[in-house]
């Protein structure tokens, strides 16, 4: 047990402090007690009168598991302190969020889509139950570690890869999930021509956030990396890095395919999004969502390549939307090259009220159709459109006029070092906020904090 040179033992006190003889091979000393395997194996609680009931008598049962009567007794950590030792706790944090720690544990909330349990198991959920997920590591869908997705993978499903979770209208995932800044690493779907491909599939009434996305590869009908259709929900605090998106008949976003009457905020994607089915259709492509109805985004850039094909919209943030748009304080730089109908460097087509604030495309733009700078698109009319303090940068897009936003120079663009710098034009950005961007020096763009 120890206590060492030279201690008197009236200055020590040590009480029901054992060590096991037969391992350390020293049976007396005049501190502790020594006791044999079996002996401190067999209780299976304190004071355990089938075997010597003096061991461990007062050892108290929430602090230490005393398992079987072939167990040594371990210490239970709660971190908690709901009484539930964090080895059966499914929500450690008593938060309302079950922990995931692998990708099997991933795959199971396709099981309990509202959150309450993972494998049917709520054990340590508050009270009032538990409502989502949470990650607590980094998750790698590249299971083998060879760099590439093939059949050495867990989830490579003969070909398909991960199968989203929620896949219908009635079975909506409605659980909140939350990444807490933890990644998800080289997820890989390939959903065909016929297959909607995500890594939720429908979402509702939910919230996802603080979640990374390194390199996903993702193809098929209705195509995003978060969901193919996210409905009254809000996604914040996620980044999607080195998104390979292929769209093979339907609308294709860096966060979701369809958004309604949702928010996305504080999102990041870079991706190369493209078509391969190129046979036309009623679709929108975009950096962040392919088609919408009433949605806000807001502080949220989009940087890559974007080539709608055939289909009809393509837009660095939205390629379609049908309801209510508002666009504030977002940034795309990139390349939004092709679509059949209406191309838009922050919007392809917006057919109902319109409102885009403080926001900048920098990129170059083509299509058989209408190509506007800025976007909206299609018919609308401009008294449906406020679009307030947005700009694109002519010398690269190489359009110097549109009925929406305003044309700038690079130079012009560049020259703010604070909104509303008078040493340059203080119109420009002379309200935007300097706590959302950063300015940089006079030869720098803005860019999102």
């Amino acid at each position: 047990i120890g206590v060492g040179s030279g201690r008197s033992t009236d200055e020590v006190v040590i009480t029901q402090t054992y060590w096991d003889a037969d391992i350390a091979g020293i049976l007396t000393s005049e501190f502790g007690e020594a006791k044999t395997t079996s002996e401190l194996q067999c209780p299976t609680a304190p004071g355990d009168v089938s075997c010597d009931p003096t061991i461990f008598a007062d050892w108290d049962a929430t602090v230490w598991n005393f398992g079987t009567s072939t167990d040594y007794p371990v210490l239970i950590h709660d971190s908690d302190n709901d009484g539930y030792s964090n080895e059966v706790d499914v929500d450690d944090d008593n938060n309302g969020l079950i922990e995931i720690s692998t990708l099997q544990q991933l795959d199971l909330m396709r099981y309990d889509l509202a959150g309450t349990s993972l494998n049917g198991d709520s054990t340590g959920c508050p009270a009032t139950g538990c409502n989502g997920y949470e990650l607590v590591n980094d998750l790698d869908f590249d299971t083998n570690g060879n760099g590439v997705a093939d059949a050495g993978d867990e989830f490579w499903n003969n070909g398909a890869g991960w199968e989203p979770i929620g896949v219908g209208y009635s079975d909506t995932f409605t659980a909140n999930l939350r990444g807490n800044g933890h990644s998800l690493n080289n997820l890989w779907m390939n959903g065909g021509g016929y297959d909607d491909a995500s890594l939720l599939g429908y979402i509702s009434n939910n919230s996802v956030s603080e979640l990374i996305f390194n390199s996903p590869v993702i193809s098929g009908a209705n195509v995003a990396v978060i969901a193919f259709d996210a409905y009254y929900s809000e996604i914040s605090d996620v980044s999607v890095n080195n998104a390979v998106i292929i769209e093979n008949g339907g609308h294709a976003g860096g966060i979701a395919s369809i958004a309604e009457n949702s928010s996305i905020s504080d999102v990041f994607v870079s991706s190369n999004m493209s078509s391969s089915s190129r046979d036309g259709g009623w679709v929108g492509h975009g950096g962040l969502v392919g088609y919408s109805s009433s949605l806000t985004i807001e502080r949220s850039e989009f940087q890559g390549e974007i080539d709608a094909g055939e289909n009809y919209f393509a837009g660095g943030l939205v390629g379609f939307s049908e309801g209510n748009l508002n666009i504030r304080n977002s940034l795309v730089v990139g390349d939004v090259l092709y679509s059949r109908l209406a191309t838009g460097g922050l919007v392809g087509a917006s057919w109902y009220i319109t409102e885009l604030e403080n926001s900048l495309f920098i990129g170059t733009l083509g299509g058989s159709g209408r190509i506007l700078p800025i976007g909206v698109g299609s018919g609308r009319s401009t008294d449906e459109v406020v679009i307030t303090q947005t700009y694109w940068d002519a010398d690269i897009a190489g359009i110097l006029t549109s009925e929406f936003g305003e044309a700038k120079t690079t130079s012009e663009l560049q020259c703010p070092t604070v909104p509303g710098d008078v040493s340059c034009d203080p119109t420009i950005f002379a309200d935007w906020d300097a706590t959302v961007w950063d300015f940089g020096t006079s030869t720098d763009y803005p860019v999102l904090r």
